[in-house]
């Protein structure tokens, strides 16, 4: 990803997408309806709700981009949310196989199991959002049944 390497900050990546947009030449005959954009998140685009509300989204977060608040947007997140099950296909990523396997050659029926659930990322405390759900999950710890890493 250009952002997560640094490579490119969001300003700049907006500025690269819109002008992709521009030079679609059967973007303008449905409003980009009939066009799919693959993002890891779809906020790598800030400006999307302006310029691609309509179009298709091919992606595996179905949530507000990394690490940004629903506080940094202006635009009106129940009328163009960042993911829409009507239009949206959300997509697994990628899970090496040998791990999957190794899920399925272990997995125990769930009296057995000496975890009920299990958690492992970031807090993210500078997102409202995550912060309050990762909150929630982190005051699990120490809770039998719950791993949290």
């Amino acid at each position: 990803c250009h952002q997560v390497g640094g490579i490119y900050e969001f300003d700049e990546l907006d500025a690269k997408h819109e002008a992709v947009v521009q030079r679609l030449p059967y973007f303008g005959r449905s409003g980009g309806a009939d066009h799919i954009f693959s993002f890891h998140y779809v906020d790598l685009f800030p400006s999307w709700r302006k310029h691609i509300p309509h179009s298709i989204f091919l992606t595996p977060e179905t949530e507000v981009g990394f690490e940004r608040s629903l506080d940094e947007f202006t635009e009106d997140q129940s009328r163009f949310p960042p993911f829409n099950p009507l239009k949206d296909l959300s997509i697994p990523p990628y899970l090496n196989p040998r791990d999957v396997l190794g899920f399925h050659r272990n997995a125990k029926p769930i009296g057995e199991r000496e975890f009920l659930a299990a958690f492992a990322g970031k807090l993210w405390t500078d997102v409202t959002e995550a912060a309050d759900v990762r909150g929630r999950v982190a005051a699990l710890a120490g809770t039998p049944g719950f791993a949290i890493h």
